[in-house]
């Protein structure tokens, strides 16, 4: 099993971008976080033209592995934050329970 920590870690042995470890570095974290989810949205749209909007066993494969280049994005810029992954993870937990508690999953806003 690995931790988000762990994982958080060990993506640092990869992780060679402009700026690194300076304010600057977001841009280039956003940026791939983004060019990722349009790879990923890219994926879905695929399937949905040619495969008839089956999810084949092969697209599927293509997905998780955007979802994993996202991921490692997400985590370095959660590093360039100061924030490690467990805290992403509670804090979005925390505040799912909280709109769950609240009957607010619905509507807008992160004030809910």
């Amino acid at each position: 099993m690995l931790s988000f920590n762990s994982y958080q870690n060990k993506s640092r042995k990869h992780a060679f971008y402009p700026n690194q470890n300076t304010p600057n570095a977001y841009r280039y974290l956003v940026y791939g976080i983004t060019g990722e989810a349009g790879e990923l949205a890219e994926h879905f749209k695929h399937s949905l033209r040619d495969e008839n909007d089956i999810l084949t066993p092969e697209r599927r494969d293509k997905i998780v592995k955007e979802l994993g280049d996202l991921l490692w994005y997400i985590t370095n810029l959660g590093i360039e934050l100061g924030v490690n992954l467990e805290d992403i993870a509670k804090g979005n937990l925390d505040k799912i329970d909280s709109r769950l508690e609240k009957g607010t999953l619905k509507g807008e806003g992160d004030s809910r």
